[in-house]
C-alpha cells in the first residue's frame, strides 16, 4: 500500500484532491474501522474538492446517487446506511449501487468485503509512535491521461494525429475515439466516411470502462447523432473537463461536417462543455454573426453563453493583424486577451485542432482555464515558429508539435 503522512487538515485536503483526481465514476472507497474522526474530515474534503454543494454528516455509508459536474447546476444527492451485517448489505441492495456508478464511501469490514467491487480503494489511518498518523491506500501511480474525440487526418497534421501528438509533447498520455477517416493531405479533403455510432460508441465505453480521463478534448463530430453519442457518454460517465472545438472547415475550405451539426452543438453539448474554441469561421456559423473585428467577438460570444456555453474562446488567427489574439468570454467576467505574435508560414495545418488539445492537455496537467489557454497559446505560436521553414507537402504543413517534448510522469 502507498501511503502519505497527514499533518494536518491542509495535509488531508492535498489527499482528497489526490484522491478525486484518480476517481472515475464508481469510485468506493472503503475505510477501516480505526480511520476515526479522519474519515469524517477527509469525506468532507472529497466531497469540497467535487464541488459537493451540501454535505451531510455521515453514520456510516454515504452513497452519491449524482456524480455530476456542479458547473451542470446539479447538487449532489446522498443516501446513508449503517450496516450491520452481509444479509442487511444484500437487503438493501448495496451490489446495486455499485453497479449503478455511484460515489460512495464505506466503513470496510470482512462481512460486506465480497459486495465490494474491484476498483475499490481501501483506506486506513494509522498512529505513528510519534503521535503523527499516516494515511495509508492501495492507488497506484498513473499518468496524467487525456481522451480526443475526433476524424482522423491521413496526411497526419490535424484532428486525431495532431491531438495525439499535442497531448504526448505535453507530457499527457493520449488516448482516442475515431469519429470518422478523412483521405487528406497538405492540400485537400478527397474523402469523408462517418464511422457508425455504434463503433463510437464502443471505442468510448471500451476505453472510459478501463482507463481514467483527466480531460477530454472533441474535435470533428460529423453528424448529430455522433454529437448526441458523445453527450451521452459524457453524461454517463461524468466526465469533468471537456474541451468542445467545434470543427467544421478544413483548413483548406472543405466542408467537414452536416449543416445541422450547429443546432446539435448548441443542444447537446454547450452546456456539456467545460469550454468551446470555435475559430471567426466557426463562431460565425454558431452565432448567425459577422466577425470583422474583435468587437464582434464580444457580440458573438454573449450569443453563445446566453445559448448555454459555460466559457467561449473565440480564436482570432483568421482576423488580418499583426498578432493572432484569442479571447476569453465566461457569464459575468471580464474578457481575457491572448496575443501571440503573428508569424509568416503555410504551416498551419492543424493549428487549431493543436491549441485546443494543449489546453486539454494543460487541464489534465491540472491547470486551471485561464492558465492552461495561455500555457497553450505559448505551446501554439513556438510550435508554429519552429516548424515555420520546414517543408511537408506541397500544401499547408503541420507544427513542430515536438521542439520541446515534455516527459511523461506517473502520479498518484
Amino acid at each position: 500500500m502507498s501511503s502519505i503522512l497527514i499533518k494536518n487538515l491542509e495535509t488531508i485536503r492535498e489527499a482528497a484532491n489526490l484522491f478525486v483526481r484518480q476517481m472515475n465514476n464508481n469510485t468506493v472507497f472503503a475505510f477501516n474501522g480505526e480511520m476515526g474522526a479522519g474519515k469524517t474530515t477527509f469525506i468532507r474534503a472529497v466531497c469540497e474538492e467535487l464541488g459537493v454543494e451540501e454535505i451531510i454528516n455521515s453514520p456510516t455509508f454515504a452513497i452519491v446517487n449524482e456524480y455530476t459536474s456542479k458547473s451542470a447546476g446539479l447538487i449532489y444527492h446522498f443516501d446513508f446506511y449503517r450496516i450491520k451485517n452481509i444479509q442487511e448489505a444484500v437487503q438493501i441492495g448495496v451490489e446495486d449501487y455499485f453497479e449503478s456508478g455511484s460515489l460512495c464511501f464505506i466503513e470496510w469490514s470482512e462481512k460486506i468485503e465480497e459486495l465490494l467491487p474491484e476498483n475499490t480503494v481501501f483506506i486506513k489511518i494509522e498512529e505513528q509512535k510519534n503521535g503523527e498518523r499516516l494515511l495509508k491506500f492501495n492507488m497506484s501511480k498513473r499518468y496524467p491521461t487525456a481522451l480526443t474525440i475526433a476524424g482522423s487526418d491521413s496526411g497526419g497534421c490535424a484532428g486525431i494525429q495532431a491531438d495525439i501528438k499535442t497531448f504526448s509533447a505535453s507530457g499527457v498520455f493520449a488516448t482516442s475515439v475515431i469519429t470518422s477517416v478523412t483521405a487528406q493531405n497538405t492540400l485537400e479533403v478527397r474523402a469523408v466516411e462517418i464511422l457508425s455510432t455504434e463503433i463510437i460508441r464502443q471505442q468510448l465505453e471500451t476505453v472510459l470502462d478501463d482507463i481514467v480521463i483527466d480531460a477530454v478534448k472533441t474535435g470533428l463530430l460529423p453528424s448529430p447523432e455522433v454529437v448526441e453519442t458523445v453527450a451521452a457518454t459524457i453524461d454517463s460517465y461524468q466526465l469533468k473537463t471537456v474541451i468542445v472545438d467545434p470543427v467544421m472547415i478544413a483548413t483548406s475550405g472543405a466542408r467537414l461536417a452536416s449543416d445541422a451539426i450547429a443546432h446539435s452543438f448548441r443542444q447537446e453539448l454547450y452546456k456539456r462543455a467545460t469550454l468551446i474554441t470555435p475559430n471567426i469561421p466557426e463562431a460565425e456559423t454558431l452565432s448567425g454573426i459577422k466577425i470583422l473585428s474583435e468587437k464582434d467577438f464580444r457580440n458573438a460570444a454573449e450569443i453563445l453563453l446566453k445559448q448555454g456555453c459555460q466559457a467561449v474562446l473565440i480564436k482570432g488567427g483568421h482576423l488580418l493583424s499583426d498578432s493572432s489574439t484569442d479571447i476569453l468570454f465566461q457569464p459575468n467576467k471580464e474578457p481575457v486577451s491572448f496575443h501571440s505574435p503573428r508569424c509568416q508560414t503555410n504551416n498551419l495545418h492543424g493549428t487549431g485542432c493543436s491549441f485546443s488539445s494543449a489546453i486539454a492537455a494543460n487541464m489534465a496537467l491540472g491547470q486551471d482555464l485561464e492558465t492552461a489557454i495561455s500555457s497553450a497559446k505559448k505551446y501554439i505560436a513556438s510550435a508554429i515558429q519552429h516548424g515555420k521553414d520546414v517543408t511537408t507537402g506541397k500544401g499547408y504543413g503541420p507544427l513542430n508539435h515536438f521542439y520541446n517534448p515534455q516527459v511523461l510522469i506517473a502520479k498518484y
